[in-house]
């Protein structure tokens, strides 16, 4: 996958089957490259510092204390706090076709200094609270952005450039703002979804749009909601959510669309009219621009082995 010939003589002579490692240091920071060439259960993966692993190549199932399990596939991101120990399955590892996997370990005083840039320099609003780190797992998909930064990160670490200390500080700073910015918004969703009233503005509207997913939208119903101006909401939605209210809006339909395209009874007609969209080639349209296939490829998928998550 990667052209680099310091990573490729590495990888051509693995002294294990399962989870060889490969290690590339830059002061305290440490990136491994795990293969996998066989099928293996229940192997395990304790964490010391801040562990950030981007699947690169095949399938893991990540097996946490809480007994949850989750399969873990290029373009997602997972990420274990310091202590936390998981358990991996590696159903699809074959000598030609390794499981491959990237693993950063990132110590706690430099996610503190990226917390403590972001409060001076980009604050959030006085309503919210600071930008803070919490210790949990975080699993999720991320964007061709994120994927080209860790493949970028990889290519640091292997190559002798000049300025390889300082790019890779660049790096390691954008990777963890974007896992702050995720976390955040996670956050923000779930509180939205608790029956207690809201804290903010921002969770009011948050709520509001959760129970009127299926209507059209409503900016003046959704400002009265929240008890703010239309262009202060929609700030907030933009640094918070990376989106504005309708587009999220959007976003909680497909996922509704998610849950309900796996009720076979169910047709992609009803569904489209029962959540909202005006006809069902609009929900195809906007089904496929969120995820990236039709309604009808999304369900035939789910009675695969292979499953498709419900998007993040």
């Amino acid at each position: 996958m990667f052209q680099i010939s310091r990573l490729k003589a590495a990888r051509a002579k693995p002294t294990q089957w399962i989870e060889n490692r490969i290690s590339f240091h830059n002061g305290n920071l440490e990136l491994s490259l795990y293969d996998t060439y066989e099928p293996a259960n229940r192997v395990p993966l304790h964490a010391e510092a801040l562990l950030f692993c981007g699947m690169l190549q095949g399938k893991k199932v990540m097996h946490q204390a809480d007994q949850t399990a989750s399969e873990f596939l290029p373009y997602e991101s997972f990420v274990m706090a310091p202590g936390q120990t998981v358990h991996i399955d590696f159903p699809e590892a074959q000598p030609d076709h390794p499981t491959t996997c990237m693993a950063l370990h990132i110590d706690q005083d430099r996610i503190e200094q990226e917390l403590t840039r972001l409060n001076q320099k980009q604050p959030r609003h006085d309503e919210l609270p600071d930008w803070q780190y919490s210790p949990q797992v975080i699993h999720t998909t991320h964007g061709a952005a994120t994927q080209q930064l860790l493949e970028r990160l990889v290519t640091l670490f292997c190559e002798p450039d000049p300025d390889r200390s300082y790019l890779i500080d660049l790096a390691i700073s954008e990777l963890i703002v974007r896992m702050l910015r995720h976390q955040t918004r996670a956050l923000l969703i779930q509180q939205s979804l608790s029956p207690n009233p809201p804290h903010h503005s921002l969770e009011a509207a948050l709520k509001w749009l959760e129970q009127h997913a299926h209507e059209p939208f409503d900016p003046v119903a959704l400002t009265r909601a929240a008890c703010i101006s239309r262009p202060h909401l929609y700030r907030l939605f933009r640094q918070e959510l990376g989106c504005t209210p309708q587009a999220y809006q959007q976003q909680l339909r497909i996922k509704a669309a998610c849950r309900a395209l796996m009720e076979p009874r169910r047709s992609i007609t009803q569904i489209a009219y029962d959540l909202g969209f005006a006809t069902p080639s609009h929900f195809s349209r906007q089904f496929r621009q969120n995820t990236g296939i039709s309604p009808s490829a999304w369900r035939s998928k789910q009675h695969k082995p292979n499953a498709i998550p419900l998007p993040a």
